[in-house]
């Protein structure tokens, strides 16, 4: 059986590590990518701009409970919207603030397209056309997807010119403007130092002797034999070739890992306690690991140098929310907006 908890940390490993190629990961990331782009365009849509296609409501009343430059947010499209809303975030979204959500969602693109931010239908499907392309999937597998979703493609395309527009109507009036000085990232830096400790590292590569129709001793006597033949050299055709940590292959059993990651003891125990190197063998539930400690890694403070790029996001960050709310609040006064059925919302 392969260990889980050493494959989570195989899958940060890969993102680090270079020389090696795994199609299948690859296939598996762009497909992710994929879902997140249509994702961000259901929520997107579905809960802020026009939410009345999402999901099954449980009313098909159209009292109009909001407007928005008279532009209706009906009761359906409420109720819709909300049942569209994943369980487990109901409990901390109120019907009221998803009207809320859904005024503000619709009000950004007033403006935007107000001034001319609109993108094309044709520019949108090139932003579903690029997103598919790069998730690898066939169409049929994209059209499941979709069917899975319950979103069709050219409402997909609608909702994704939508977002869009939107975004680039943000980046360039607002996010766009926002500058952070270097005095401003080293004084972050100086006064948080704390929050830039990297804890002592250690790269391995193993070979799991962990057949399920193999004894223990079995496993323990291929293990130790194994260990008197394998060397830095061959250790990569002994993973190959013996290895039943199917994850790991493709990266010559290789991980990077701290003492407080979630891999099991006896794994991490001999990881850090052999000299870089050396390699041994380690007995885990899972079977007999022969480890070669690569190397090891103290721990740090990430230079300025290093820390630099994620400090000037997080300070972006902090800086464009307040701008938006402070941009938010500047609109809604220039603009009507009425809601009519907040107590009802608001349940």
């Amino acid at each position: 059986m392969v260990d889980k908890k050493v494959k989570k940390e195989h899958t940060e490993v890969e993102h680090k590590s270079t020389g090696h190629s795994n199609p299948k990961k690859n296939n598996t990331a762009t497909y992710v990518i994929l879902a997140i782009v249509i994702l961000i365009a259901i929520i997107f849509v579905y809960t802020k701009y026009y939410p009345s296609t999402a999901g099954s409501g449980t009313t098909n009343d159209k009292t109009v409970i909001a407007s928005v430059n008279g532009e209706d947010i009906t009761l359906d499209e409420l109720e819709k919207a909300y049942v569209s809303v994943p369980p487990q975030s109901q409990v901390s979204l109120t019907k009221k603030d998803l009207l809320n959500q859904m005024i503000e969602a619709r009000l950004l693109f007033q403006v935007a397209k107000k001034e001319g931010y609109e993108i094309s239908d044709e520019k949108a499907k090139e932003q579903l056309e690029l997103a598919k392309k790069a998730s690898g999937l066939t169409e049929e597998q994209f059209q499941q997807f979709l069917t899975q979703q319950k979103i069709s493609e050219e409402d997909l395309i609608t909702q994704i010119k939508k977002q869009v527009t939107v975004q680039i109507f943000l980046n360039d009036t607002i996010y766009g403007k926002i500058e952070i000085e270097e005095n401003e990232i080293k004084d972050y830096y100086n006064t948080n130092k704390d929050k830039f400790k990297v804890e002592e590292s250690v790269t391995v590569k193993h070979i799991l002797i962990g057949n399920e129709s193999m004894s223990d001793e079995e496993k323990n006597t291929s293990a130790q034999k194994i260990l008197k033949e394998v060397n830095k050299d061959n250790f990569c055709d002994y993973v190959e070739k013996y290895s039943t940590d199917v994850g790991s292959v493709e990266k010559c059993g290789e991980y990077t890992f701290t003492k407080n990651d979630p891999l099991v003891p006896e794994f991490i125990d001999l990881s850090f306690s052999q000299a870089a190197g050396k390699i041994g063998i380690a007995k885990t539930q899972f079977g007999y690991h022969i480890i070669w400690t690569v190397k090891k890694t103290p721990a740090k403070t990430l230079p300025y140098v290093d820390a630099k790029p994620q400090i000037k996001t997080y300070l972006i960050s902090l800086r464009a929310k307040d701008a938006y709310k402070n941009y938010y609040e500047e609109i809604l006064g220039q603009n009507s907006i009425k809601i009519t059925y907040y107590e009802e919302a608001s349940n």
